[in-house]
């Protein structure tokens, strides 16, 4: 795994108003394997784990969308832009896909950006 700098990010994710941080984490029995969890500040581990509703790309770059940015209308999703209720994490494949994930009131969801 290529060392991911920086490994956290910091933000109101959930929009409740209180810190939390996202993480990308690395196995403990194998080093390469990776995942991402936030640690919301109610003390909750949310992984993003990848299923229908959450999907993105391979972590190479990753940043905030804060909220209340818009979003706007992407052809490589279905539906409707979100509207931000807190902070996103926009995850990037450099020079080939995107996508953000964020917090659609009960749970972590993804609107693919591009591909």
């Amino acid at each position: 795994m290529a060392h991911r700098n920086p490994y956290y990010q910091r933000g109101d994710f959930d929009g409740d108003g209180k810190t939390d941080f996202a993480v990308l984490c690395r196995e403990k029995v194998d080093q390469q394997k990776t995942r991402l969890a936030i640690l919301t500040g109610d003390k909750k581990v949310h992984w993003l784990d990848r299923d229908d509703l959450l999907q993105y790309p391979t972590l190479e770059a990753w940043h905030i969308v804060e909220k209340g940015e818009t979003v706007y209308e992407s052809p490589f999703a279905n539906g409707d832009p979100p509207v931000l209720t807190g902070d996103a994490l926009m995850i990037i494949k450099l020079e080939s896909s995107s996508a953000l994930v964020y917090w659609n009131g009960k749970r972590f969801v993804s609107y693919w950006q591009g591909d």
